[in-house]
């Protein structure tokens, strides 16, 4: 493995145009040997992804801006910048950005598995607008997730 660095607003791969802005690969599983991936992911206000769990990676969310609600299993909390919580793999969970502006979320999948991948897929899936749940379905079993549940509502 060899450092580098990545500047503000670049990515190790593709950006990706999703959720309200582009999700930028701070640390790619490539850079690790599939060990972890590391994501800013921007979140529009009043979304966020469908009730899901991977089977695979755990993920690790970190607030960077915005206010935003988080189901893990049967849980719901609400986290700010600064706070952060652990999703394990398996375990149901989703998040909403519940504030009126732009939010940013730092993401740690482990191990990083093909989300990189997958937000690309998911980036063309919802270029014309929200896709059928058979669709979005069958794109999160591709990656080793499933679908479970809707997306959370304010």
């Amino acid at each position: 493995m060899k450092h580098f660095v990545v500047a503000v607003g670049d990515s190790r791969s593709r950006k990706t145009a999703v959720l309200g802005g582009q999700i930028l690969v701070k640390v790619s599983g490539r850079d690790t040997g599939g060990s972890y991936a590391v994501f800013e992911i921007p979140t529009a206000p009043l979304s966020g992804p469908p009730l899901h769990f991977h089977e695979i990676a755990n993920e690790w969310f970190y607030g960077l801006e915005g206010e935003h609600d988080f189901q893990i299993g049967d849980e719901r909390f609400r986290m700010g910048p600064g706070a952060s919580v652990l999703a394990p793999k398996r375990i149901p969970h989703t998040w909403l950005n519940v504030s009126s502006s732009a939010g940013k979320l730092l993401t740690i999948a482990q191990p990083a598995g093909q989300l990189e991948q997958f937000f690309v897929d998911f980036a063309s899936l919802v270029v014309a607008g929200p896709p059928d749940q058979i669709k979005m379905s069958q794109l999160f079993e591709k990656y080793a997730m499933k679908v479970v549940g809707p997306p959370l509502s304010a």
